[in-house]
């Protein structure tokens, strides 16, 4: 199908509307509908021709390799992903369901067709001389509210402030949202926008064109 075709099928509204949707849907219930059908039609699984997977790294878990099992008559089989398994075993039950790799792009070929924003990483090792004691998580709410560590983030900001900037966090509501809220307090002059699950595409697609045509504009992401 043709992009312009694809663009014609489907209006921005119904594509929001499924990927809402598709937002409150987990892997497990599409698995659990497939088990449910399987004992109603036998041998479903085995009249498929053909299987397209997103996000095959998942292929490895239990759940999922038992059904592509059973697909074994597939002649046409598709795969896609961005973090293929290191593990030569994990890599391996992968092949076996889908085929050899065919085709790879490397970040490089993905930012110059467009499909990825160009950018710089800097990565900073910070060093505490208060010791921090506590499981993992107690942990990390004492660093994301640690003032010299805000301070080492303002630094940043301050030093390449005619930029753009992309903070990656772990979790939500103690570090995306918490960065987002001190970032607006100490840079009124940026347009800063933490950049979640719960954020339509619509306004996702906002940001990533003012990254692109604008400066000034950071966004932190878990």
């Amino acid at each position: 199908m043709s992009k312009e075709v694809r663009k014609k099928s489907i209006s921005k509204e119904d594509k929001q509307k499924y990927m809402d949707r598709l937002k409150k849907i987990k892997s497990q219930n599409y698995i659990d509908n497939v088990k449910q059908i399987m004992t109603k039609r036998k041998g479903l699984l085995e009249s498929v021709d053909c299987v397209f997977g997103d996000e095959v790294q998942l292929f490895k878990s239990t759940e999922i390799s038992s059904l592509m099992q059973k697909i074994h008559n597939a002649e046409w089989r598709f795969g896609c992903t961005g973090t293929l398994p290191d593990d030569d075993i994990d890599l391996g039950n992968i092949k076996s369901f889908l085929g050899p790799i065919t085709t790879s792009y490397s970040v490089k070929e993905m930012t110059e067709a467009g499909y990825l924003n160009e950018c710089v990483i800097h990565v900073y090792n910070i060093s505490y001389n208060t010791k921090i004691i506590g499981k993992l998580n107690e942990i990390k709410d004492q660093l994301f509210e640690n003032e010299f560590r805000q301070g080492i983030l303002n630094s940043v900001v301050e030093q390449y402030q005619d930029t753009n900037m992309l903070f990656l966090v772990n979790r939500i509501d103690n570090e995306g949202k918490l960065l987002e809220t001190q970032l607006k307090e100490q840079f009124p002059d940026h347009q800063i926008k933490f950049i979640y699950s719960k954020v339509k595409i619509s306004e996702r697609e906002e940001w990533r064109q003012k990254c692109i045509n604008e400066k000034k504009v950071i966004s932190t992401r878990n």
